[in-house]
């Protein structure tokens, strides 16, 4: 469908949109309302009205989770009756809608409730129903409600009325959603959540420290949600769960050297192996050290540490024989191949090989520029030579 026709809605082309909509299918529908949304075009209000009242579910759900505009009642003219400006407000009728599901979608579209304020979601959060709820936190714009965050990660807080399981479940949507929202924001295909700075990273993590050992939250924070280097590892000496430190680790860059430092002194083996596969950095005597020990666990680290060097890697893998950990002395010779794969040949020659991998025009383009330049080099070599032979054969 050509979105740009409908740009500009004459008597012609509302009747061709309408008929076009009633003769679709639910998927078909969507794909129109989609296809006018995302070309800009406001869909005119009677082909909105059919989209928000239809009798399909599904195109119902779609409309309250994804549409751009709702209250039509700006653009009416002529209409004095409030009960009759009501009609062209095609919110209500998802507010008011039979299916639950559809009510909640709509607390995820990003577009309707752009210009919420803190206070308002923190109000209609308490007052809606924890389908909803779920629904909510989902939407970027909720992420911004920082008095809302806080009453949700705050397990003693009695503020809105939630059990620990309703509480875990929302909080775990928040993360896992927070950080499918990041990444779908890196592709080019979906808005930002709000920022959070460090000081409301530290703050939240204090709070989840609050929660039971065995909280699937715990868990998720520490997988999804970074905060500063000095509240990490400040949260790692407290953590008497090795698993969660674990997740820790994992969640770490290697600059998070105070954290790594715990992890490489940690008596659980999974922690050490973590942290050792991570830590930059590693100077000579220190590694020599840690190869007059016999523990395994750490040399396996350092196996898959790529920031080792080649030589670092090699003594590694001959400890690991001398251990008797054969089998995981391949992955330093792994690692060691990886390394050496990303290096440049030292010889010109090889650098500016031809490839036959598909798709790589550029690489090509460079490789005969290469070539040029070489044969330029070879051919000022020969004529250097020749020069330098006949200076020698003057008297």
């Amino acid at each position: 469908m050509d979105a740009s026709r409908y740009s500009a809605i004459d008597e012609y082309t509302l009747q061709e949109l309408i008929r076009q909509y009633s003769a679709a299918t639910p998927p078909e529908r969507i794909a129109i309302m989609a296809t006018l949304y995302d070309a800009g075009v406001m869909p005119p209000y009677e082909v909105a009205l059919r989209a928000v009242t239809d009798e399909s579910a599904l195109v119902r759900r779609w409309m309250a989770r994804n549409s751009r505009y709702l209250d039509y009642r700006d653009s009416v003219d002529g209409i004095d009756s409030s009960d009759d400006l009501q009609r062209f407000n095609l919110l209500l009728p998802l507010l008011n809608d039979s299916d639950d599901f559809v009510r909640a979608s709509l607390y995820e579209n990003r577009y309707i409730f752009s210009d919420v304020s803190v206070d308002e979601w923190h109000e209609m959060f308490s007052d809606a129903s924890h389908l909803e709820r779920l629904a909510m936190v989902r939407n970027p714009r909720t992420h911004g409600a920082l008095g809302l965050l806080e009453a949700l990660f705050e397990p003693e807080s009695t503020h809105l009325g939630l059990s620990l399981a309703q509480r875990e479940q929302i909080v775990s949507a928040l993360l896992v959603s927070r950080q499918a929202l990041t990444e779908h924001h890196r592709n080019g295909a979906d808005l930002p959540p709000e920022p959070w700075d460090a000081h409301l990273f530290s703050h939240l993590w204090r709070l989840i420290s609050k929660w039971p050992a065995e909280s699937r939250v715990r868990k998720n924070i520490h997988l999804y949600i970074g905060t500063t280097i000095k509240t990490k590892a400040g949260i790692y000496r407290q953590c008497k769960q090795a698993t969660f430190r674990a997740d820790i680790l994992r969640n770490l860059d290697p600059d998070d050297s105070d954290t790594l430092e715990l992890g490489m002194k940690d008596h659980d083996n999974l922690c050490r192996f973590l942290a050792f596969s991570k830590i930059s950095r590693l100077n000579q005597a220190r590694l020599e050290a840690l190869l007059d020990t016999e523990d395994v666990y750490a040399m396996l680290g350092l196996a898959e540490n790529e920031t080792l060097s080649v030589s670092q890697l090699e003594e590694v893998k001959d400890r690991l024989f001398g251990l008797g950990a054969h089998e995981q002395a391949r992955w330093a010779s792994e690692t060691i191949d990886r390394i050496k794969r990303r290096q440049p040949p030292q010889d010109p020659a090889q650098l500016f090989s031809r490839t036959d991998e598909p798709d790589r025009f550029l690489v090509d383009k460079i490789n005969t520029l290469g070539k040029i330049v070489l044969d330029l080099q070879r051919e000022l070599d020969a004529m250097r030579e020749q020069v330098d032979s006949s200076r020698k054969m003057r008297p």
